[in-house]
């Protein structure tokens, strides 16, 4: 039955539709100021969060000049000796830690010892390594070239995170420091050469075998947090094809502890580091220092490890582009 439009019924029946319109528009109105004043507090967050990073950026940069100025008052100073390397390494000292000193190793390089029986003398209390520390070294070094890159890449992981108890010798540290670089730079070079398609892919794997219930927007954070070690493995990169083997004999003032979360105490900065190479752009090191590395490195990694190992090592020192 049709109600009249004067009738009480249909009266009663409008009053009540209009207070439930009046209702929805004022939770409307609410909601809308909610979201309003979220937005709000979102953009003044990121304002502040952009002040704060412009803030760091300028600290950063003065730190950049006051390192940077530090590192080259020792332009042409002598090359370290490897009894220096010794004491920086086994002994653990905090001096080839600091961000000038190892920039200064870089640019002197290192003297070797005269040959190996007296780099064996200088080297005489390192401590041994048993015989699954030499398989492990091995096979960290193999390449299989029939794999495809997404293979290779993954292939590289197991040397990448290697982890060793804290208190094992100083040795064992810096050679699993040695072979986390070596590995590393291998996965940058492989990694600039492929799609991003195929690059995005990585990530997703990656991202999947850590967090087999992840969704797609922790994807992207993780993602995100991965260009940023990309960005510094590529400056480690960087310093390799520059100092070769000297970077190598200081493999733990740059090989971070964790790989894809790094601590900013831990290693250089990218910023730092392309500061670095730009400013010693026309201080190329000597071929004389180039061999003079290239031979201490031999020397430590023959008398800690092997010859084999250490012919290993020196041919991904001189064939790595």
């Amino acid at each position: 039955m049709l109600l009249q439009p004067t009738s009480a019924a249909h009266r009663k029946r409008l009053i009540a539709h209009l207070h439930d319109t009046h209702h929805v528009h004022v939770v409307l109105l609410h909601l809308s100021a909610a979201v309003l004043a979220h937005l709000h507090e979102h953009d003044e967050k990121e304002e502040e969060e952009e002040e704060e990073e412009e803030e760091e950026d300028e600290l950063e940069d003065e730190e950049i000049k006051s390192h940077l100025s530090k590192i080259f008052d020792h332009v042409g100073a002598d090359s370290f000796f490897i009894c220096q390397w010794y004491s920086f390494i086994i002994n653990a000292s905090n001096v080839v830690h600091s961000p000038t000193t190892r920039f200064v190793c870089l640019l002197c390089g290192y003297y070797p010892a005269d040959d190996l029986a007296q780099a064996g003398e200088v080297l005489i209390d390192l401590p041994p390594l048993n015989s699954a520390m030499h398989i492990w070294h091995q096979c960290a070094l193999a390449v299989d070239a029939d794999k495809s890159s997404f293979d290779r890449l993954t292939s590289y992981d197991p040397a990448i995170h290697a982890r060793i108890s804290y208190d094992s010798p100083a040795l064992h540290h810096y050679l699993i420091a040695v072979l986390k670089l070596i590995n590393i730079l291998r996965f940058i070079a492989e990694w600039s050469t492929l799609p991003p398609f195929e690059r995005h892919a990585y990530f997703a794997s990656l991202y999947y075998s850590y967090y087999p219930h992840g969704n797609v927007d922790d994807l992207e954070r993780f993602t995100r947090r991965f260009d940023k070690v990309m960005e510094t493995q590529l400056c480690l990169r960087g310093l390799f094809l520059k100092y070769r083997s000297a970077l190598l004999i200081d493999t733990r003032s740059w090989v971070p502890t964790t790989y894809y979360i790094r601590d900013s105490n831990d290693v250089p900065s990218a910023a730092l580091i392309t500061q670095f190479l730009r400013a010693s752009h026309p201080l190329n090191p000597s071929l004389q220092s180039y061999e003079y590395s290239a031979q201490c490195l031999f020397q430590i990694l023959t008398i800690a490890i092997s010859h084999d190992f250490a012919h290993s090592v020196a041919h991904f020192v001189v064939s790595y582009n």
